[in-house]
Order: structure tokens, then C-alpha cells, then sequence
């Protein structure tokens, strides 16, 4: 006779992962640079690396973006193995962690010791914020925006007029022109009132 055994794997609801983190522990946002020379398995350890130093700690991570290289605005320099480097440019990463404050100083202290992290801020920030969709950008160069999926979808519905004013075809010489006649006929009327 055999008996089968069924274990049964549950995952903890938001209610009980809410209650499992008191007032006592504080939302924060760490940004940081990894050195461009890092090849993808490289900086898939580095950030397993820092999740692990959170984690460790006693850190629950709610959003995070995996690093993506951008140009940086200034030139960066960074001590390792005994040599200074100097690098314009940084694979760009952040998550959002709740954590106990106390333990804080932990991960700063990994952030810093980490050979692969070039820089890395940390701010406290709130909960509505770490759960938004985010993204960041890098359209203008040495510039980072910040974008809500509103946003990207502003822009997506924007880039879709265009293509339909691109899609009805070139306008005419004739019809520009009397565009812009009607449009200073008007100026000119409004201008002798």
C-alpha cells in the first residue's frame, strides 16, 4: 500500500507581507552606477550581489530596474585593485527596499565596499512611489527623465498623431501657401481692429 504525500506551497498574501513590516521600517530608493566593463553575467552578480546585501538584512524589495549603460554627465573616477579609473559612462540600476532603519548602514557600507559600483545614493522615499510603474529615460543626452505609465502612454498616443499627419502625404507648395496666407490675413485683420 502507498501513500501519497501532497504538500501543499502557499505564497503570502500582500495583507500578511504588509503586517510582517511595522511603522519601525522605512521605504528607500537606492541608485547606483556599475562600471561599464561589466559583461551581462557580471552585472546580473553584482545586482544579485546587492539584492542579497537587502535581503541579508532584512530588507524586502518592492520595484527594482536592471542597470542599462548611459552616458554619465561628468566624469567619474574609481579606485580598484590599487589603480584609479576614469569612466563617462555606467550601467544605471535602482530598487526600492522597505527596511529597518538601523540596518541601513549595512547596506551602505556594501555599496561602497563593492568593487563593481562606481557610485550610489540612497534616499528615503514612500510607498505610493516605490509601487509606480516608473521608468527612466536617457533622450537627451546627459539628461534622465523620470516617466509614470501615464506619461508613456501620452507619448505613445503623441508618436501615433504624427504618423497619421506623416501618412496623409506631402502637402502641396499651393496649399502651404494659402495656409499661410489665411494665417496672416487673419493676423492682419485682428492687428487693424
Amino acid at each position: 500500500m502507498t501513500t501519497d504525500t501532497v504538500t501543499e506551497t502557499t505564497t503570502p498574501s500582500a495583507e500578511s507581507v504588509e503586517s510582517a513590516y511595522t511603522d519601525e521600517k522605512r521605504i528607500y530608493e537606492i541608485g547606483y552606477h556599475l562600471i561599464p566593463s561589466l559583461d551581462e553575467n557580471a552585472r546580473g552578480d553584482a545586482v544579485d550581489a546587492l539584492r542579497k546585501a537587502v535581503e541579508d538584512h532584512g530588507g524586502l524589495i518592492l520595484n527594482e530596474t536592471y542597470p542599462e549603460l548611459i552616458d554619465l554627465a561628468y566624469e567619474m573616477t574609481h579606485a580598484m585593485l590599487g589603480k584609479r579609473y576614469r569612466y563617462t559612462t555606467a550601467y544605471f540600476g535602482w530598487m526600492f527596499c522597505e527596511m529597518d532603519p538601523a540596518k541601513l548602514a549595512e547596506v551602505e557600507a556594501f555599496l561602497k565596499a563593492h568593487d563593481s559600483i562606481l557610485r550610489s545614493i540612497v534616499v528615503v522615499t514612500d510607498r505610493a512611489h516605490a509601487l509606480a510603474s516608473t521608468s527612466y529615460s536617457f533622450k537627451k543626452e546627459g539628461s534622465m527623465m523620470l516617466h509614470t505609465e501615464d506619461e508613456e502612454e501620452s507619448e505613445e498616443s503623441e508618436g501615433e498623431s504624427e504618423q497619421t499627419t506623416e501618412e496623409q502625404g506631402e502637402i502641396s507648395e499651393e496649399e502651404v501657401d494659402k495656409a499661410i496666407g489665411e494665417l496672416i490675413g487673419d493676423e492682419e485683420e485682428k492687428e487693424a481692429k
